[in-house]
This record gives C-alpha cells, structure tokens and sequence, in this order.
C-alpha cells in the first residue's frame, strides 16, 4: 500500500477563527494516535484550520486513499552530522518524511554550517550534537584513525579536539569550554566505555574505544547542564548506564546491555529542557 507522509508540521488544535481560503486533502487516510481514520482537512499557511471557516478552497489535493503520517523522527544516528553529509544526504530524510532527529557526533568546528545547511534543506528540526566528549583514548578514535586505502595513517593527535574534544581530567573542562560552547547549541554527547574496567586503560588493545573517567563524568554532566546544554550519554555497560544516571544526566541516553552477547540497544529518555 502506498504511504503517503505528512511533510509540514501541523498542530490539529491550532485552528484559525476566520480563513478566507485554503488548501483542502481529500481521500485521505489519517493517523489519529491510534488508528488511520478517513477525512477531509483544510491547511492555511501550514496549519490546520476550521472547515467552518473556509470561505474559499484555492487548491484541492485528492490524496487517492494514501495513509498520511505525521513526521517521523530518527533518534540517532550520524549521517547528517557534517555539511558534507547534510548536503549529500538530506534528500533521503526529506523523501522518507523524517523530519525530526538527533545526529549524535558532529564536530565543533563545523556544526554551526551544517545547522545552516540543514535549515536551507527543510531540516531545521534536525539537532546535531555539536560537541563530542571523550578521552584521548576513547571512541571514536579508533574509527579516526582509520586512513583511507593507499593513504598514510593518520596521528592521533591530528584528531584530537578536531573530530572530537578530549577530556581526561577534571581541570581540561573548564579548558575546553571555549570548543564545546563553539558548537554545542543543541546537543553535548559524552562518551562512556566500560569505565569500570581500569585493565583496558594504557591497553593497546583497547586504545581508541575506550572512554571519559568516572571522576570526569560526574564533575562534567552538571558543567554542561548549569550552561543550558542537553547532554547525551553514550553507555556500553550497567556500570557506565549507572554512573549516567548518578552524574544527573536527564537527556538522551544510549546504552548496550549484556543478554548473552552484546547487543546494541538504544534507550532515547528526552526530559525537558531546564
């Protein structure tokens, strides 16, 4: 069957008092919350608006029996996260009617342009997070590191406060403030990886997927809270979900729990903004 999405943002109780014309959607199937009911709605200016007040239709869309859907939102991901990536791949979010979502890595030095773009793409709704917090140790390193085939590799210290902020001690937040405030206006996330395993510290094998210390957590969360920022938690254990939770984290937060194997499952807690 053909789905047919709802691509300008509409408030259903946001009717206006006079209209004298507007656009009508006939044969149209509408979900309501809890079921796709048939009707007929008429939009002014992108809004919703009265039937009773519509003097005049100026342009009539029948819809043919399509199943119209509010926009849909996609929590996490990273494939909007750069101006190169919004530029090559918003038409994708646009034609899927997703236009609400959260790309949850984006660099400091770029993220204030890719909000740009995103906004001339129809996007603004689309948060990224401007700031990502790890350890020089930490993910996303490892994948930063990785050069391209034929490519020389590339020195950790080429990526450091470039792709990500680096943050291995308490008194490196208020140092790195000035690059996390350049690009954090939607968005902090901070990353957590097994912290309570201190084996994997000054571990080659676990350099560059590891993440910010306890102590950093929990003297961070409350820094970036206080100057109005949301904070997303990137989590791989119950120890590093706990921790969270205690730092005060009330925004995002994604996890992986143990059932058997490692399984990837992502826990989106939005609260409001304080």
């Amino acid at each position: 069957m053909t789905v047919k999405y709802a691509l300008f943002t509409l408030l259903l109780s946001a009717f206006s008092v006079s209209v004298h014309s507007a656009e009508v959607y006939r044969n149209g199937k509408w979900w309501d919350g809890s079921d796709f009911v048939a009707t007929t709605f008429y939009v002014e200016d992108g809004v919703f608006v009265d039937p009773g007040a519509v003097e005049k239709v100026s342009i009539s869309h029948d819809l043919q029996g399509a199943f119209v859907l509010p926009p849909l939102a996609d929590a996490h991901n990273h494939n909007l996260q750069s101006p190169w990536l919004a530029d090559n791949f918003h038409d994708r979010y646009l034609k899927q009617g997703i236009l609400y979502g959260a790309m949850l890595c984006g660099s400091h030095s770029s993220a204030k342009l890719t909000r740009e773009r995103l906004k001339l793409a129809g996007l603004p709704s689309i948060k990224v997070a401007g700031a990502c917090l790890s350890s020089s140790d930490g993910h996303p390193l490892r994948m930063a590191l990785k050069s391209r085939e034929g490519q020389p590799d590339v020195a950790p210290d080429r990526i450091y406060d470039k792709s990500y902020l680096v943050i291995d001690t308490v008194a490196d937040i208020n140092k790195k403030w000035p690059l996390i405030e350049q690009g954090a206006v939607d968005l902090v996330k901070i990353i957590i990886v097994h912290h309570e395993d201190q084996t994997r510290r000054d571990n080659e094998e676990f350099f560059g997927v590891n993440g910010l210390s306890a102590e950093v957590v929990v003297a961070l969360v409350p820094f970036l809270q206080e100057r109005g920022l949301r904070v997303v938690a990137h989590t791989e254990s119950a120890a590093d979900f706990a921790l969270a939770v205690a730092a005060g984290l009330t925004g995002l937060a994604i996890y992986r729990v143990i059932t058997g194997a490692l399984v990837k499952l992502p826990l989106h807690t939005v609260s409001p903004r304080r």
